[in-house]
């Protein structure tokens, strides 16, 4: 009997100790996913801008509350913008267009003959394309794409002020946004260059090609009647012909 006791009191001394280890095992568990629990606690925190978003679909007038939000985002984007086109002016000057020569050999040989050709007349005012050569072209192309950024963004904030006109049913705040986001990206090189190359590439229609043909030829019958070389004029009437 005391056996069989000893034996009982060792059998329960084992089963307290084996759960007093799962107890432990629990607690520890819970520890362990204590900073996971944190984080989702945090993550589940309102985001400011969430906020914001949502406080424009609770306003009393939400057109009102959308064009007020867009406005602020504008003058903000304007402002960044301001920073980022004297940047551009700034960075011109480590452009390296004359990077772009490469095998000179043929640009020395033509630089030697002109050497050579002493005693020629010339007249270095009507050298071909001499007008078109800058002596700072990295700052006059930085010039340039910023004029095109500030044209684009002038006539933007036009459609975009236009837009904010229509209900919010026409014109969502996330419409809106997208709008800004555009905006916003048209502050850039890589813009204004796509901008300025699709501009180039425009042709007339044929109605306009065919109006300034008329034109034209109309300048230039004016032009022989009094007796003055029209030949100029019968060049870009000639060019629009071709330009089809």
């Amino acid at each position: 009997m005391h056996f069989t006791t000893s034996i009982y009191l060792k059998l329960v001394t084992i089963t307290l100790f084996v759960l007093t280890l799962s107890g432990c095992g629990t607690l520890q568990t819970i520890y362990d996913d204590a900073p996971t629990l944190f984080e989702t606690s945090k993550k589940t925190e309102v985001n400011p801008l969430l906020q914001k978003l949502r406080a424009l679909d609770l306003a009393n007038d939400r057109e009102a509350a959308r064009n007020t939000f867009m406005k602020d985002m504008i003058t903000s984007s304007d402002r960044l913008c301001d920073k980022q086109k004297q940047q551009i002016l700034h960075d011109s000057q480590q452009w390296d267009i004359d990077s772009e020569k490469g095998d000179r050999q043929f640009e020395d040989m033509l630089k030697e003959a002109i050497d050579l050709r002493q005693y020629d007349h010339t007249n270095p005012g009507m050298t071909l394309l001499s007008k078109r050569e800058l002596a700072t072209p990295e700052r006059a192309m930085a010039t340039v794409i910023i004029k095109n950024i500030e044209e684009t963004r002038k006539l933007a904030r036009i459609q975009l002020k236009s837009r904010m006109e229509e209900a919010i049913r026409q014109y969502s705040v996330k419409q809106g946004l997208l709008d800004l986001q555009a905006y916003h990206n048209s502050c850039s090189i890589h813009f204004a260059a796509g901008s300025m190359a699709i501009a180039s590439t425009v042709k007339m229609t044929p109605a306009e090609r065919n109006a300034s043909i008329e034109d034209l030829m109309q300048l230039r019958q004016k032009l022989m009647d009094e007796g003055l070389n029209a030949r100029a004029v019968e060049q870009k009437i000639d060019a629009l012909i071709l330009d089809h």
